[in-house]
């Protein structure tokens, strides 16, 4: 916003001269934005975790007041400086802004866990923001524009923590696709190079012994794992579907309704109570890219044919291959809390994932040697 550290400072030094009682009604937030347009991520997480540094020594030697540090992970919203760089590509054909992998919001946090500064820290939800496009998010790597089908585990993870505080349970709900995914492996080279996550480090030391070999699992920590995995099938029969594709693509936007319908009924006869479906988001990120082939064939409905008099941008431009409608479902997990699932529904179809989550886990498989204990000062 246009300050420094020391403006911060200086503004909330004051208040160390206020009475016990006043200081103990008074709540202090800090905001950080994970990954704004001139950071890579890496940079990203290594200021966050700097940041909540400098805020807890300044809260602790010099204030005595305790400030949170609410990280929000950032979006691509029409008309910003993201959407900007987002329709950009280099000439090798990257875009020159990516949306933020959500394995490396969970990596900052698994940070300050090694740290023992997580309590200092919260996680912004996605639709904290007013008006977004693109979220923070794991992509898919069948399809740039479609969630992993491990997406909603780590943003459930992330989330759950956010409420419970509970480490542990973090590390159960990030536990599959740390381990099973080839997102995780692919991240992680890219971010940490020949080094450990911190991800990696906490999942090896709670769920295998020194041996390598996986520790079983409590009878609670069994359920709480399976509801997630029953999710994870319920969420691919959805997101892959060809007939619900097919139906939104050849009955135009008014369908959203219906597709609302069908995803409820399905959750249900998975055996999951769904608290309700939010309006569907229409979500584009081809138009206007010359590389991304327009929607074509004889059932694309007329909606999606573009309109230049329609009053909305989005609904002026044909709709390309990379057209989706995104939409977040609110349901009850294994314990009766609300859980937050957000999907993707592509209006061409993309091939389900080929992952068998439910095979037994063998030896640890996670990368070794470990990172040392000085290179995790250095980071």
């Amino acid at each position: 916003k246009g300050y420094g550290f020391k403006e911060f400072k200086d503004k909330l030094l004051p208040l160390k001269n206020l009475p016990a009682t006043l200081k103990d009604r008074i709540k202090l937030t800090t905001y950080n934005i994970v990954k704004p347009p001139y950071l890579n991520e890496v940079r990203s997480v290594q200021l966050a975790v700097k940041m909540v540094e400098d805020i807890h020594n300044f809260s602790k030697n010099e204030l005595g007041m305790t400030i949170e540090v609410k990280h929000e992970p950032t979006v691509i919203s029409d008309g910003s400086q993201e959407a900007l760089l987002h329709s950009q590509r280099t000439p090798e054909g990257k875009r020159r802004f990516e949306v933020l992998s959500y394995f490396s919001v969970a990596e900052l946090l698994a940070q300050l866990i090694e740290k023992k500064l997580n309590h200092l820290s919260k996680f912004g939800q996605r639709d904290d923001m007013d008006s977004f496009r693109d979220v923070s998010m794991i992509v898919s790597l069948l399809a740039e524009n479609m969630f992993s089908p491990f997406d909603f585990m780590v943003y459930n993870a992330i989330q759950r923590y956010n409420t419970t505080r509970d480490v542990k349970g973090f590390l159960l709900d990030i536990r599959i696709p740390i381990l099973r995914s080839e997102e995780f492996q692919i991240w992680e080279q890219s971010f940490c190079g020949k080094e450990n996550s911190a991800l990696s480090r906490l999942v090896r030391d709670e769920f295998f012994t020194q041996s390598g070999d996986p520790r079983p699992l409590t009878e609670a920590e069994q359920k709480r794992e399976g509801f997630q995995v029953n999710l994870w099938h319920i969420l691919n029969n959805i997101e892959y579907n060809a007939e619900i594709s097919g139906h939104i693509r050849s009955h135009g936007k008014p369908s959203t309704e219906w597709f609302q319908q069908k995803a409820r009924e399905t959750f249900e006869q998975g055996g999951i109570n769904v608290l309700f479906v939010r309006n569907p988001i229409f979500v584009d990120n081809g138009k206007g890219d010359p590389n991304i082939p327009l929607l074509s064939g004889a059932d694309v409905h007329p909606s999606y044919r573009g309109n230049p008099k329609a009053e909305k941008e989005e609904d002026r431009l044909p709709a390309t291959e990379r057209a989706t409608y995104q939409v977040e479902v609110i349901v009850t997990n294994e314990t009766g809390d609300p859980q937050s699932l957000w999907m993707i529904v592509p209006l061409k179809t993309v091939e389900a994932p080929k992952v068998n989550i439910s095979e037994p886990l063998g030896r640890n498989r996670l990368r070794s040697p470990a990172a040392s204990s000085a290179e995790m000062a250095r980071v």
